[in-house]
């Protein structure tokens, strides 16, 4: 009876649980020399692109600036924002899509679907990594990208302070952006299996297709333009300022626009968990 009660206290210890499975793919994801690769070249792209944005608005003001018709229409910090975060993107796009298919390059994926069956754990837990990873990283980099930015802005008399209208939604909301743009990374990996084709494909949805499509001189793909994923994801870091020259397109506020930038993440992880579920590994 002894034998039998330690048999299953073993088995139960031995239980596969989601805080296992994601302690699991914590070990996986830290082991991956890309990983180290990635976030270093994540704090150098966001903290460099928006000192040397800031340094060049302050360079420009201490030799009189732009025309003042111009000098209006511009922030400079919405614009070292959107400009060090267009960029950044891209690289935390590529820590989404490795983060599944360095798993099928290796064969590893075999191991991780036999030890959890059920798959759909494997799925979350990447997802629910990847996004703690992102926000950990990018958040505080953005913070001091800002104070950084700030203090070159201010010898010009171009600085916000963080407690101005929007700034701290606009900073937060840059972290909580790239986290999403981490994820569709992930669902591209899962759909595709392919580092390559994940990329390309993430390059094509992100940043080409918003530029193209408005191209087309159709009324109706022009508004539908604005409803794709990276457009409307983008307003939860836009100031005030930029945002009210997109209202004579489409308006969508901040808050909306990640509501459905959040709502195509979460189509996105149930179709990649169906075909998971689906297809062999």
């Amino acid at each position: 009876m002894t034998l039998i009660q330690a048999s299953a206290t073993d088995l139960s210890s031995a239980r596969v649980n989601w805080f296992r499975v994601l302690r699991a793919e914590w070990r996986k994801f830290r082991s991956i020399r890309s990983t180290y690769v990635l976030v270093a070249i994540t704090l150098v792209v966001l903290i460099g692109m928006w000192a040397i944005v800031s340094a060049g608005f302050a360079f420009d003001e201490s030799e009189g600036g732009p025309p003042p018709g111009i000098r209006e229409a511009l922030n400079p910090v919405a614009i070292s924002l959107r400009v060090s975060i267009m960029l950044t993107q891209l690289v935390v796009g590529v820590m989404g899509v490795l983060i599944v298919t360095n798993e099928y390059s290796t064969g590893m994926i075999r191991s991780t679907l036999a030890a959890v069956p059920r798959r759909i754990p494997v799925l979350t837990a990447k997802a629910v990594l990847l996004i703690l990873v992102v926000v950990v990283v990018t958040l505080p980099a953005i913070f001091a990208a800002f104070f950084i930015g700030d203090a070159m802005l201010s010898t010009a008399n171009l600085g916000l302070a963080l407690n101005e209208p929007d700034v701290l939604r606009a900073l937060v909301g840059g972290s909580l952006y790239m986290a999403g743009v981490g994820i569709f990374g992930s669902i591209l990996g899962w759909l595709l299996r392919s580092a390559a084709g994940a990329i390309a494909t993430l390059v094509g949805v992100i940043i080409l297709l918003p530029v193209l499509l408005p191209l087309i001189p159709l009324g109706w793909v022009d508004t539908a333009s604005e409803y794709l994923p990276s457009t409307v994801g983008q307003r939860i870091f836009m100031l005030s300022s930029v945002l009210d020259e997109l209202t004579n397109q489409v308006d969508v506020d901040p808050v909306t626009g990640f509501g459905i930038f959040t709502a195509y993440a979460i189509a996105g992880l149930v179709i990649s968990a169906w075909v998971l579920k689906r297809r062999d590994a």
